[in-house]
């Protein structure tokens, strides 16, 4: 059964080379956008995106063979979140399932990190976000490349 972890565990783990973080939220939210509430969207610096619905849906053979090209293999130990401890913990029993034996989740999620100011996130673009009250938004710039682009396009139509 996977063990919980802190988030003063999971921050001081955040430069460990064996340690892998791992984020199974959909890739729209790790790419940046708020989905559940969270104060701003994005992941935790370093954290790969394996979206539970993938664990899920692949067979373990597939899984198996995939994981290895993220540089996630059954000798790293491994650190899962989510939005909370539901989705954390039924992708890290899954990762369990086939042969990770150092698991842990961070059940209280991103929304607990997000919310805390010294805690970053990061989207899809580098661009760090921080919690309300030390400059951070909760939607993009209107100059950010993705706004321009769609306002352009909806503009001709």
């Amino acid at each position: 059964m996977p063990s919980p972890i802190s988030i003063s565990e999971l921050a001081d783990s955040l430069s460990s080379e064996n340690e892998k973080l791992i984020d199974v939220r959909q890739v729209d939210a790790w790419n940046g956008w708020s989905l559940k509430g969270e104060s701003h969207g994005g992941h935790i610096t370093g954290a790969t995106s394996i979206p539970l619905r993938w664990l899920r849906e692949l067979g373990a053979a597939t899984s198996l063979s995939e994981l290895p090209a993220a540089d996630i293999t059954p000798t790293n130990e491994l650190i899962v979140y989510g939005h909370g401890r539901d989705d954390a913990g039924e992708a890290a029993a899954r990762l369990e399932a086939l042969g990770f034996d150092a698991v842990r989740v961070f059940e209280n999620g991103l929304p607990v990190w997000a919310d805390d100011p010294d805690r970053p996130t990061v989207d899809s673009t580098g661009s760090t976000s921080l919690s309300p009250g030390r400059g951070s938004t909760n939607s993009w710039p209107e100059s950010h490349p993705s706004v321009t682009t769609a306002t352009a396009t909806f503009s001709r139509m």
